[in-house]
């Protein structure tokens, strides 16, 4: 068997086009050996792509100007908490295009288009995407308003707890944007979730299960909780649990796996909890098995009873 001509070595870190492949002088036969890859269509690559980022790369040898990769890719690209069931490498791709642009149709793309004054893309790695705020509401009408909401906090949060997430800037959204948003965008689909996602945002969120956390209390009946509230010691000590009833001395946190994990983290989550509780506050410390089913029933019954018994001691210390 015959040992393929190598290629040049401008090709070989990347996918690239066939286009580009013949203007370096390689041969039709050479890209139709079989050590080349073909994920897209006029695309060729040295090996299979094995994660988003390969994907993106190699259809990015055929996105031209006004075309982008976006929806749910989009997100995944910019590191925004995607949820895991929409993580799958097999899927289309996305690929939003302004309206003077030529759609691309091929096989493992799925292409929409929008206003030539609405495409707004960037280049990221080599890799046209789509803004964040367009990859936001592009992915909207795949999502359930829950999912959406926990992007949307994401992108209006100042905090950097959110691992992997490319922005420049943070925030990347203020609330006084989401108005101009829906205006903008209300033609596309899955306009109507993201509508729903935007009364339900909030600035200041930690971590995506932070907005989990506080939509599912909501849904159960709670009265919704400030994000990060100060609660203040009586030697002026401050902490801000994830979620909290001030005026009723009751607060809850979001434990991850990496409280448990880091001896320093679990330490200072029992200080903070023996703190507020020597103050006279509740701390419902959970984790996500406490918010499903019978266990989320459960721990709503027992937040409202703190609020309940924390609302009648503010009472009784305001009397004369």
């Amino acid at each position: 068997m015959r040992t393929p001509q190598p290629l040049p070595t401008s090709l070989l870190n990347t996918g690239f086009s066939v286009a580009e492949a013949r203007a370096l002088g390689v041969t039709p036969a050479r890209l139709r050996s079989g050590d080349l890859f073909t994920p897209f269509y006029g695309v060729r690559t040295v090996r299979p792509p094995s994660s988003i980022w390969e994907r993106a790369s190699a259809l990015a040898k055929r996105l031209g100007p006004g075309k982008a990769i976006a929806g749910i890719a989009a997100a995944q690209l910019w590191g925004m908490p995607v949820p895991r069931r929409m993580q799958h490498l097999g899927s289309d791709l996305e690929v939003l295009t302004s309206r003077s642009a030529t759609r691309v149709r091929t096989k493992g793309v799925h292409s929409r288009s929008i206003r030539d004054e609405l495409f707004r893309a960037v280049s990221v790695r080599g890799v046209p995407i789509v803004q964040p705020t367009l990859a936001l509401v592009t992915s909207a009408v795949h999502l359930d308003v829950e999912e959406v909401t926990v992007m949307l906090d994401s992108l209006l949060a100042s905090a950097s707890n959110y691992p992997g997430l490319l922005l420049r800037a943070r925030p990347h959204l203020r609330p006084d944007d989401l108005g101009w948003m829906l205006e903008d965008f209300h033609g596309l689909a899955g306009a109507r979730t993201l509508r729903k996602a935007v009364l339900r945002a909030r600035a200041s969120v930690e971590s995506p299960m932070e907005t989990v956390t506080r939509l599912r209390l909501v849904d159960a009946g709670l009265p919704e909780p400030e994000v990060q509230p100060w609660f203040v010691l009586p030697n002026g000590e401050e902490f801000r649990p994830d979620l909290g009833y001030p005026w009723a001395r009751t607060y809850v946190d979001y434990e991850g796996g990496h409280h448990a994990r880091d001896p320093e983290v679990f330490a200072n989550d029992l200080r903070r909890e023996r703190a507020i509780r020597d103050a006279g506050g509740q701390l419902f410390r959970i984790t996500g098995s406490d918010l499903r089913g019978e266990r989320l029933r459960a721990l709503v019954q027992s937040i409202r009873r703190a609020i309940a018994s924390g609302q009648s001691q503010s009472t009784d210390s305001d009397r004369p």
